[in-house]
């Protein structure tokens, strides 16, 4: 049995002998002697809907103007824990960012205006053409890769509805979206435009996100 660092949360006590300690997740161990532990039974939260939390989501996609947005159904959903605590630090977060300011610049620039703000964004992404935005979007393909091949990594499908839902240990986790009925001629989105979102998941808690994803 391996041995691990743990993060205690709360102050260990003592069962049978044994010392009990409590990780950031929620999840209660044995810790020995020896420096080994072991998973106390029962505490990783399976059947114990008090020591999980849920999150719930919604997929949408813009059909059209008649229409509006219908339910994305068959978009995947992938869910990682992250231990980062800023969002836009993260490859998808970053790649939207840098989408989002080059539309904006460009649509600025048919109207011969410069906004500082968007400027700015781009400017802190390191992004001032098109070949600083093609590096970022082959980091966030990459990085979509990586999720996916995890064998950690929780993947759903969404459903008829344009749902998903998941019983999650409390933590941090990254929620990556991929679309099924829209895409971008990208590296990244080439599969189905993208999107992510940080939550922070509580014990006994529901957590609910939406994601639209839109023509541009």
């Amino acid at each position: 049995m391996k041995n691990i660092i743990l993060f205690l949360i709360i102050a260990p006590s003592f069962v049978f002998g044994q010392e009990i300690a409590t990780t950031e997740d929620g999840r209660k161990v044995f810790l020995k002697a020896d420096g080994t532990y072991e998973f106390v039974k029962g505490s990783i939260g399976d059947g114990e809907t008090n020591q999980r939390g849920e999150v719930r989501g919604v997929v949408t996609y813009f059909f059209n103007d008649n229409f509006g947005n219908k339910p994305d159904i068959g978009a995947k959903v992938m869910i990682r824990r992250t231990n980062e605590e800023d969002s836009t630090r993260h490859a998808i977060s970053r790649y939207y960012r840098a989408k989002s300011g080059l539309y904006l610049r460009e649509g600025n620039k048919k109207l011969g205006k410069k906004d500082k703000w968007v400027e700015d964004q781009l400017k802190e992404l390191g992004v001032d053409n098109q070949e600083d935005f093609d590096k970022i979007s082959e980091i966030a393909a990459n990085h979509l890769l990586v999720t996916k091949y995890d064998k950690e990594t929780i993947q759903l499908t969404v459903d008829a509805s344009g749902n998903f839902k998941k019983d999650l240990n409390p933590g941090k986790y990254e929620i990556i979206v991929i679309s099924k009925n829209r895409s971008d001629a990208t590296l990244a989105e080439a599969m189905g435009k993208i999107d992510s979102k940080v939550i922070e998941i509580k014990a006994g808690e529901s957590n609910d996100v939406a994601f639209e994803f839109t023509l541009h």
